[in-house]
């Protein structure tokens, strides 16, 4: 599939005019992002990762 294509395709299916998501990744990081440190802990890179999303550094 060539990129114009594959652009085109990408538009028809996630049009511009669509409604904002309820929810971001950091709202979801916020509510539920203890308990995961806690249940999973997770790596030091990844606790970065979690941090950051969490106060939008990667936004």
């Amino acid at each position: 599939m060539d990129s114009d294509r594959l652009c085109a395709e990408i538009r028809r299916e996630f049009p511009p005019d669509d409604p904002e998501p309820q929810f971001e990744v950091a709202d979801i990081v916020r509510l539920y992002g203890d308990a995961y440190r806690a249940e999973y802990h997770p790596s030091f890179e990844q606790g970065r990762a979690l941090h950051a999303i969490r106060i939008r550094i990667l936004s």
